[in-house]
C-alpha cells in the first residue's frame, strides 16, 4: 500500500558498517548508503548474497548500529541507547528460520511473550494474542505446539507474535526461504494482507523475485551500496543491468525479454502471467512483414519459433 501521507518513517543517512573478522580484517558490507522509506510502503530490498541486503534490514530496528552515518526512525537516532527498545516496539523483525524466533510450547503462549516483556497487563496480553493470531489466519491452531506446524505456518506464528508488540513496520528478513511454494504463498499472503488492510510498512529482504513484483518499491543493493530505486516494473524493465548484478528476473518477465531480443514487439517489465498473456495475444494479432510479405503475427511468431 503505497504512502499517500509521504510521512517518512526511516530516514537513512550516509550509512556505512565495517565488520571485523577473527583474523583482524575487515570488510565494509554498507558503504554510504542514504535512502527514505515513507510509512505504509512495502518495499522489497534485492540483492545476491553478501550484498548487504541483511546487513541493512538489521540497522533498520537497531540490531547493527552504523559505523559511520546515521540511520533515523521516527526522529530516534538507532545510535542512541535509550531509544533502542522505543524503535524495536516500532519495527518489528521476522527472521530466515521461525524455529529461531519461537520460544513457548504452545502458539498462544508464544505470541505473548513479546507484550508479557514489555509489561502489558494481562487483558490486553489476551486481545492482543487474539487479534494477531486472527490477522494471520491462526486463531484455530492457538493450543497447539509450533513443533507440530508447517514451515509456513511456523512464519504466521512468528508474524503475529511481532504483531503482538504492535509496531508501525515489520522487517522481514528472507522468511519464505526455507519454505515449500505453499509456505510461501501462506507468508506472501499474510504481508500483503497486513499492509493493505491495516497500514503497516512492510520491508521485505528476499530472492524470489516473483515476492518483488507486488512491492510498491524494490531497492536493488550490491556490493554495500544500492545501486537502483523505482518501481517493480522500473526495476524489471533493466534485465540486463539486473544480470550484471547476478540477479534473476521473474520468470514471464525474462521470456517476454528473451521474445523481444527476437524482435516480437513485447514491452518492457512484464511481470505477471495475465500480462505476458495480454501482451502475446496484442503480438500475435499485429501484423509483421515476413519475407517481403505481409502476414499475421501469430503466423509470423508460429513460422519463426515454434518451427524452428
Amino acid at each position: 500500500m503505497e504512502s499517500d501521507s509521504g510521512e517518512v518513517l526511516f530516514d537513512i543517512c550516509h550509512v556505512s558498517h565495517t565488520f571485523e573478522t577473527e583474523e583482524g580484517k575487515t570488510f565494509d558490507a554498507l558503504k554510504d548508503v542514504t535512502a527514505q522509506i515513507k510509512k505504509g510502503e512495502f518495499t522489497a530490498i534485492i540483492g545476491t548474497n553478501g550484498s548487504g541486503k541483511s546487513t541493512l534490514a538489521r540497522h533498520l530496528n537497531a540490531l547493527l548500529i552504523p559505523t559511520e552515518g546515521e540511520l533515523i526512525v521516527e526522529g530516534m537516532r538507532t545510535s542512541d541507547a535509550g531509544r533502542v527498545w522505543d524503535i524495536r516496539q516500532k519495527v518489528g523483525m521476522v527472521f530466515q528460520n521461525p524455529d529461531n524466533q519461537l520460544v513457548a510450547a504452545v502458539v498462544e503462549e508464544d505470541v505473548a511473550f513479546g507484550p508479557e516483556n514489555l509489561g502489558v497487563p494481562p487483558e490486553e496480553i489476551r486481545e492482543r494474542v487474539d487479534l494477531a493470531l486472527e490477522k494471520v489466519g491462526m486463531t484455530s491452531y492457538r493450543k497447539q505446539a509450533p513443533s507440530m506446524l508447517s514451515g509456513g505456518q511456523k512464519q504466521r506464528v512468528a508474524i503475529a507474535g511481532v504483531l503482538a508488540m504492535k509496531p508501525d513496520c515489520i522487517v522481514l528478513d528472507e522468511p519464505t526461504a526455507m519454505l515449500d511454494p505453499k509456505g510461501r504463498k501462506e507468508v506472501m499472503d499474510t504481508i500483503h494482507e497486513l499492509n493493505k488492510t491495516e497500514g503497516i510498512t512492510v520491508i521485505l529482504i528476499t530472492h524470489y523475485m516473483e515476492e518483488v513484483i507486488d512491492a510498491d518499491r524494490v531497492v536493488v543493493v550490491d556490493g554495500g551500496r544500492i545501486v537502483d530505486d523505482g518501481t517493480p516494473r522500473e526495476i524489471f524493465s533493466q534485465v540486463e543491468q539486473l544480470k550484471r548484478y547476478h540477479l534473476d528476473v521473474p520468470q514471464v518477465t525474462e521470456l517476454a525479454w528473451e521474445l523481444k531480443k527476437e524482435g516480437l514487439p513485447f514491452k518492457d517489465g512484464v511481470l505477471s502471467v495475465n500480462e505476458f498473456t495480454d501482451e502475446f495475444k496484442r503480438v500475435c494479432d499485429a501484423d509483421f512483414s515476413v519475407h517481403g510479405a505481409q502476414v499475421s503475427g501469430k503466423e509470423n511468431y508460429s513460422e519463426k519459433y515454434w518451427r524452428k
